[in-house]
């Protein structure tokens, strides 16, 4: 049996403590500190949330209305963005607005993060005017209350630098996140862990311009520096193994492409398990990789196995849409057109109904 991380063990104390003191502010703070402790085997999306909507409620019953602010902007990021449980998130925000409305000036850091938190969830559902809205207010609060080169204050900023990217402004995107590196490297803190979300950025902007070669060293950068700060099995690393996997597969490299994308699937389904959202993401894009390889029969099973998987969390349709597309393609190039229409067909009437990411329908 695995010896438990320290900060656990020590969060975990804290919370009996409170309990037994029966001390609801200093609980849910306990609870706040436990669902963002993370040991090699990080706790499950599950008992992230319920944690936290326990902390939210005793800091309401404890009249604690900054502990409550805060634990609520974390839950918008953990339930929308961690999660893709964003009609929750988004509903756990205005309740938590409320709250930060109450606070006035004495609540900008908590106000902040809220917005933060809400610009990352519109940006994950394709929203882009309404992340703009969101981001542009976290960042005008944080330059308030820490000052323009906090790091708080640069973190908002690499989510604007994708938020560029998702919308095209490719030019933008770089300006920004160069900016960003230059900070870190200007104070001589290129250890910070907002580096990796940096060059992960960039990784993509090289992708866009077609620099493979950069791109590769700049997730290669990514994945040593997560590695020595999170472990070999955390799912922080899902995200630059896939975008790995994708660029190896661009090059023609189809065993490095397939060994990324295979590891990813590893690290969702032990350290999140089998049926978690980021696990079929990361199956679908397995199978992405199994049809640049020629290996159709393989990508329609993967495809199959994301698409069961994704269809389970309704609020992921766009990842859904995107793997059914994907073995409508992997069919065609297996000669059953019959079944790629059906794919197509479906992906198109369902994109027309709820509105799909325009990749997706071009694609199909």
């Amino acid at each position: 049996m695995d010896t438990p991380h320290p900060d656990v063990v020590r969060m975990d104390a804290a919370v009996l403590e409170a309990k037994r003191l029966e001390d609801r502010s200093a609980l849910a703070l306990a609870l706040l500190l436990r669902a963002r402790a993370e040991g090699p085997e990080p706790m499950s999306p599950k008992d992230t949330t319920d944690r936290l909507e326990q902390a939210f409620f005793e800091a309401e019953a404890a009249g604690d209305d900054k502990l409550r602010a805060e634990i609520g902007a974390y839950l918008v990021y953990v339930a929308g963005v961690d999660q893709g449980r964003r009609v929750e998130a988004l509903a756990w925000a205005s309740r938590t607005e409320a709250v930060v409305a109450r606070l006035g000036t004495q609540g900008r850091p908590e106000a902040a993060a809220l917005y933060d938190s809400v610009g990352m969830v519109q940006l994950e559902r394709g929203q882009f005017d309404e992340a703009a809205t969101a981001l542009a207010k976290a960042e005008q609060l944080k330059v308030e209350a820490f000052g323009p080169g906090h790091p708080s204050t640069a973190s908002t900023r690499l989510t604007l630098g994708r938020l560029w990217i998702r919308r095209g402004q490719h030019a933008r995107a770089q300006a920004l996140l160069e900016a960003v590196r230059e900070g870190y490297q200007a104070s001589g803190d290129i250890q910070h862990p907002s580096m990796a979300r940096t060059q992960l950025l960039l990784a993509e902007l090289a992708e866009e311009r077609s620099d493979d070669g950069e791109a590769q060293r700049l997730l290669m950068d990514v994945l040593l520096r997560w590695e020595a700060e999170f472990g070999l099995q955390h799912p922080r690393l899902i995200r630059p193994l896939n975008n790995l996997g994708r660029v190896r597969a661009r090059i023609g490299d189809s065993d490095g492409a397939l060994a990324a994308y295979g590891r990813a699937r590893e690290i969702a389904v032990r350290s999140l398990g089998p049926d978690d959202a980021q696990t079929g993401w990361a199956l679908g894009n397995e199978a992405e990789g199994f049809m640049a390889a020629g290996a159709h029969g393989a990508a329609i099973e993967g495809f199959r196995q994301a698409i069961i998987l994704l269809r389970a969390q309704p609020t992921l349709e766009d990842l859904d849409n995107e793997a059914m597309a994907g073995r409508a393609e992997a069919y065609v190039a297996s000669g059953r057109f019959a079944a790629a229409l059906q794919d197509t067909e479906r992906v198109l009437e369902q994109c027309d109904q709820a509105g799909c990411e325009p990749g997706i329908v071009a694609r199909a």
